[in-house]
C-alpha cells in the first residue's frame, strides 16, 4: 500500500528563484512518516496551511504580517530578521533536518 501523506500548502515570502527552487525540492522529497509539503504558485488563489518568509527581507517579512499569520496558519521564518519576531525561525543556509523539524512543529501547533 502507498504511503499517503496529507498534503501542506506552503505559502513563500521574499526568496528568490534559486532559494525558492531550493526549498521547494526539499519539501518535495520530504521525509517518510512526516506530513508530505508543497509550494504554491505564487499567482495561486489557494490558501496555504503554512507561511515560509526570508526573514532577512524587510519586504517578506512586510507580506508576511499582511498575510496575518495565526495559530491556524502558522509562520517559519528563514535567517534572522533585524527584528525580534514571535515565528518559529531556521538558520541559513536551509537543511533539510531543521526545516522539516521546524515544519513538523507548526503542524503539531495547527493540531494543539
Amino acid at each position: 500500500m502507498a504511503d499517503k501523506k496529507f498534503p501542506f500548502a506552503v505559502r513563500l515570502f521574499g526568496f528568490d528563484e534559486a532559494e525558492s527552487a531550493h526549498i521547494s525540492a526539499l519539501l518535495t522529497l520530504g521525509p517518510a512518516g512526516a506530513p508530505g509539503y508543497f509550494c504554491l504558485h505564487e499567482d495561486s488563489l489557494q490558501e496555504p496551511d503554512l507561511y515560509m518568509a526570508n526573514g532577512s527581507d524587510i519586504r517578506a517579512l512586510a507580506a508576511l504580517s499582511d498575510a496575518r499569520p495565526c495559530a491556524m496558519k502558522p509562520a517559519l521564518l528563514v535567517g534572522s530578521p533585524e527584528v525580534e519576531l514571535a515565528h518559529a525561525l531556521i538558520a541559513r543556509p536551509v537543511a533539510s533536518a531543521a526545516l522539516f523539524a521546524a515544519l513538523g512543529a507548526l503542524v503539531d501547533q495547527r493540531a494543539n
